[in-house]
């Protein structure tokens, strides 16, 4: 990951910034190895106020990130208690599932 972040470049264009708040446009510029050049370009991202994401791609945003790191179970009880924050006794019923448990904080550290 850090070899790749290494390799990334934000710049700021100054005709999308005259864009916000209305839309929020961005661009990305992959060169290949072999030299070739892409460009994708959009006026907004999906899950911005503009455009929400549905609350079954938010449970598969969230499930892609938490899987590896707290586990399915635990992703998917996050998920669940989170949707429902309003009716949660105790915010820390919340804050000890975000934890892995050791075998999966090691996993985890061993490929980081």
């Amino acid at each position: 990951m850090r070899a790749i972040a290494e390799r990334v470049a934000l710049v700021e264009d100054p005709r999308y910034t005259s864009m916000t708040p209305s839309k929020r446009p961005a661009r990305v510029t992959v060169q290949t190895k072999k030299g070739s050049v892409r460009h994708q370009e959009v006026e907004g991202s999906a899950g911005g106020p503009d455009a929400p994401l549905s609350e079954e791609r938010l449970r598969e945003k969230f499930r892609s990130l938490s899987d590896s790191v707290i586990g399915p179970k635990q992703a998917e009880e996050v998920t669940d208690m989170v949707l429902n924050l309003q009716e949660l006794p105790d915010i820390r019923d919340l804050t000890r599932l975000l934890i892995p448990s050791s075998e999966r904080q090691m996993k985890y550290l061993e490929k980081t």
